[in-house]
């Protein structure tokens, strides 16, 4: 009985103190805080790149037919390499922007992956590319060669990924099909699966607590930290190397309507708030405000977050002073740097409206039939 007692007691105290631990997580308070109301009623401003980096690179990617891809949607970095999706398919490119291979195909084979809008990562501790789509599928292949190495399912839909090279883990962040609540979903061995084809080897780290999530997701890497968000959340989360999840950045949307507020039959919601599209640099956050619900009243806004001095400034432009060529706007975080695109149309009338020679950005071959051009600002 002595000893029932001692395991009952024990049990106890244990929950109880897992408990006080989880109430302690929710609780604790954000890092950063800025009042997205207060942003977008400011005057807008042309900001100078040089106030968030020292050097600004252009890559142009060789545009011959096999090549040729219409707009960037994702970019990750190798360390000789880069790879970038136009939703479509994914392509492999030396630093220098010369082609290398196609990744894998669309098609219904084992060893491709279906119709619809695909996506990637590269893993580079095990130098492998992820091609997965909102469905759940993930096809595998070599980085090196482009070589298939397997396919697997996750019982979540894919809503974006990410890899922690510190933790070796695979992020993703997902939507389970029985409800609409967001996920943070963490793969470690990502060989491991049933019989079915699903990934087993999962564990469920957060939910955000049924906040409405879609296409307005984020997950990315920067240095030894993941940050997420999800659709029409006010919280940014950091997860550290050990896995421990913390608040990151509140934007306070002062009592504005939220997304579960909104009555999908009426056409009229002017005071919807929505952050998206967050890129961040060691000192700033750039991210995208959408101020509306429907097409004929929604208004964009970009704005730019500093952490040393806790301040959120409307941007016009980001200008990039150092070439003197024109607009920047951030669209992707990696350990590479912040990168951004823009078309050969938009660069070629850039350099002839400024009299700016297209040889002293690296440019000298790009044409109005170029394939879009890579910038990494460091």
């Amino acid at each position: 009985m002595i000893k029932l007692t001692f395991y009952f007691l024990t049990f106890i105290s244990i929950w109880c103190l897992s408990s006080c631990n989880v109430v302690s997580n929710n609780e604790e308070e954000t890092k950063y805080t800025t009042s997205v109301r207060e942003v977008i009623s400011q005057k807008s401003q042309a900001l100078p790149l040089s106030n968030y980096c020292s050097s600004i690179k252009y890559i142009l990617l060789e545009s011959r037919k096999e090549a040729m891809i219409r707009k960037l949607l994702r970019i990750e970095f190798s360390d000789k390499h880069l790879f970038v999706s136009d939703g479509k398919k994914i392509l492999k490119y030396h630093l220098d922007g010369t082609f290398v291979r196609q990744i894998g195909s669309v098609g219904k084979g084992p060893e491709e992956y279906g119709a619809g809008r695909v996506n990637f990562v590269l893993d580079p501790v095990h130098e492998e590319v992820f091609v997965w789509n909102t469905q759940g599928q993930v096809v595998v292949y070599r980085q090196t060669d482009g070589m298939y190495l397997r396919r697997f399912s996750v019982r979540q839909r894919i809503l974006d990924m990410a890899y922690s090279k510190s933790a070796d883990r695979l992020v993703v962040v997902g939507q389970r099909t029985e409800d609409k609540e967001g996920d943070l979903f963490l793969y470690k061995d990502m060989k491991r699966y049933d019989r079915m084809g699903m990934a087993t080897d999962s564990l469920n780290y957060h939910n955000s607590s049924k906040k409405h999530i879609g296409m307005g997701s984020i997950c990315y890497s920067l240095k030894d930290h993941i940050h997420f968000m999800f659709g029409s959340d006010d919280l940014m989360y950091e997860m550290n190397s050990d896995g421990s999840i913390h608040p990151y950045i509140h934007f306070d949307f002062e009592n504005s309507v939220s997304y579960e507020q909104v009555d999908v039959r009426k056409n009229s919601y002017p005071n919807y708030l929505q952050v998206l599209s967050p890129v961040e640099m060691d000192d700033a956050l750039f991210y995208v405000i959408k101020k509306g619900f429907n097409r004929k009243e929604v208004k964009f806004y970009f704005s730019v977050f500093d952490k040393k001095s806790g301040q959120s400034t409307l941007a016009k432009h980001i200008i990039d002073d150092i070439h003197g060529v024109g607009t920047f706007w951030p669209v992707q975080i990696t350990d590479s740097g912040i990168i951004g695109q823009a078309s050969a149309s938009t660069i070629l009338s850039e350099c002839e409206k400024k009299n700016i020679d297209k040889a002293t950005l690296g440019l000298q071959d790009l044409t109005m039939e170029s394939n879009p051009v890579v910038i990494i600002a460091k």
